[in-house]
């Protein structure tokens, strides 16, 4: 069987361009779309691409039922895990659309993106892996990646690099009661989003050896990634399903903006995939900084289709979390190579 190589860095990074395309779609269906409807077709097309994926790797569709009826038999504690992360992924899509219609687009983007900071706290509490401490360079980096999305969002915001350095907290200056409300959604979906990211390998790590063996280890830990990402968004499909049909009259959606959520199926499939595999390969929970390369390119994807604009706070940012980035890599000492069979 082929196979291809990959390690912690390069799952992380793959998780994080993956992501980058979820801002513009989202932006895109808000546009005609009631934000709870939206949330509930991404997670139900993440699901349904999971459950293909799987499908197409194990060449049986047995392996998504069979587990289902072993997992039944786990601990509270195990379901508990699998529910809460599920809702985490929902509830951070949901407070994310419900932002970018208080706040502007790539503002509530940036802000959204800033997850993977709160993951790397969270990471170490949960994982066992992940009992490393926290360097004094990782704190560093971590300043210079906030203040790299600082200037990114200053910049859509309108201000100069002047006015950015005389009133660095102008996010919390000047602002209406409507944008306070963006800002706090989006900073629920980032906690949202960090929790449903850190607690699926920790869901995994409560799996006993007998379910992992008969179900997930034959198919390499990326497969272990998949199972994870797909249980986890098949819990929060009914939830996702009340609130659509409780709140909203209408929860049929125009053709193209089913294309919309399957391309957010896609994308979030793929780095729900490769995020908690980079999380399971990694020895250290800062490997979660890697993820900042993907405002940058959610800020270009946003430019080249008019919902922001190209500033020198832009640049500024972006670089400065590039730089972070190529430190991040060049110190890591996890270069472990895994191999990942596919089918």
């Amino acid at each position: 069987m082929a196979f291809f190589k990959v390690n912690a860095v390069t799952a992380m990074l793959i998780a994080a361009l993956s992501f980058s395309f979820c801002p513009l779609l989202y932006a895109i269906s808000s546009e005609d779309i009631a934000p709870i409807v939206q949330a509930f077709y991404v997670q139900v097309w993440v699901t349904i691409v999971a459950s293909i994926v799987i499908i197409i790797k194990t060449k049986s569709i047995k392996n998504i039922y069979q587990p289902l009826i072993s997992l039944f038999k786990l601990p509270w504690e195990t379901w508990s895990v699998i529910v809460l992360s599920g809702l985490g992924g929902y509830m951070g899509t949901l407070f994310f659309l419900w932002s970018i219609n208080l706040m502007s687009d790539a503002g509530a983007a940036i802000i959204m993106e800033a997850w993977p900071l709160l993951a790397v706290l969270i990471a170490p509490v949960l994982i066992k892996d992940h009992a490393q401490k926290i360097k004094l360079l990782d704190v560093l980096l971590m300043i210079i990646l906030f203040i790299g999305l600082l200037m990114i969002c200053a910049g859509d915001s309108g201000l100069t690099f002047e006015q950015f350095v005389t009133n660095p907290l102008f996010m919390f200056s000047n602002k209406s009661l409507e944008e306070f409300s963006g800002i706090l959604l989006a900073f629920l979906s980032a906690f949202c989003y960090a929790w449903a990211g850190v607690s699926r390998p920790y869901f995994l790590s409560l799996l006993t050896n007998n379910f992992r063996k008969k179900y997930l280890i034959d198919h390499g830990r990326w497969y272990e990634s998949l199972f994870a990402f797909w249980l986890t968004c098949l819990t929060a499909i009914p939830l996702g399903l009340f609130f659509a049909v409780y709140f909203e009259n209408d929860v049929f959606i125009p053709p193209y903006n089913s294309l919309i959520s399957l391309g957010l199926g896609v994308f979030l499939t793929t780095m729900g995939c490769f995020y908690a595999y980079s999380l399971m390969l990694s020895k250290s929970s800062t490997i979660n900084l890697l993820w900042y390369i993907s405002p940058i390119v959610a800020a270009v994807w946003l430019v080249i289709f008019g919902y922001s604009e190209i500033t020198s706070l832009l640049i500024a940012g972006g670089c400065l979390i590039i730089f972070a980035n190529l430190v991040l890599i060049l110190t890591t000492k996890d270069n472990s190579i895994t191999k990942i069979e596919e089918a």
